[in-house]
């Protein structure tokens, strides 16, 4: 998350650049910092970096809030990039882990013996959204915790944006009493950050969110 200090930095990055900011009387340059970090606050702090250096490297003039919406989009696409890179290579060890197991299965070893051992992310995600879940509880869940512990780290990079993939309705995990699994579900009202930009949508932060991941 940014503060003000990011947003005098990204100033400072702009004018060594030798771009001329508009002209400011000090009131009128502090209401436009603190608007610009009101409008860019939830964006994460490399992203931001990275934003501000494509736009001193690009740009002519003083960035706008347009300029700075096309570089983020641009840094975030790098990023996606990235993932897709990562999923590539990770779907080609998966290939190899499907042969072993297969192997593994013709040679006599149970789906017990061959369960994936947790991973630190899946764990830190399930003791926080399930404070008493034990080994067992997060094994028999296992897809659906990882599932969302990728959806919080989404949301929590999502800067002021419409291009949500769930439209602001942040999926979360419900268990079923009786069989003791979980399953997705999401809030009905829409995150605060979606469609920030349209006067006429008024997000709400979810009141009951919270109290419903804290039950298991």
């Amino acid at each position: 998350m940014l503060d003000i200090g990011d947003i005098e930095a990204a100033f400072v990055v702009w004018r060594a650049a030798g771009l001329t900011p508009p002209p400011m009387n000090d009131v009128q340059r502090e209401n436009f910092m603190t608007k610009t970090l009101e409008q860019y606050k939830y964006t994460q702090v490399k992203d931001w970096a990275e934003a501000v250096e494509w736009v001193a490297n690009n740009n002519t003039r003083w960035a706008t809030w347009f300029d700075i919406n096309t570089a983020l989009s641009i840094v975030r696409q790098n990023k996606i990039r990235e993932e897709k890179k990562a999923i590539e290579r990770n779907s080609k060890a998966a290939n190899e882990f499907v042969k072993k197991l297969f192997a593994d299965l013709a040679a006599g070893k149970t789906f017990g013996e061959l369960r994936q051992p947790i991973s630190e992310k899946v764990r830190a995600a399930a003791k926080r959204i399930f404070p008493d879940a034990d080994d067992s509880f997060i094994k028999r869940n296992y897809n659906d915790i990882s599932f969302i512990a990728d959806v919080e780290r989404k949301c929590a990079e999502c800067i002021n944006t419409v291009d949500c993939p769930y439209s602001g309705h942040q999926p979360f995990l419900r268990v079923d009493k009786e069989s003791g699994f979980t399953y997705v579900v999401a809030d009905r009202e829409r995150c605060y950050k979606y469609h920030p930009l349209v006067p006429d949508v008024v997000p709400k932060r979810s009141a009951c969110r919270q109290g419903d991941l804290a039950k298991v």
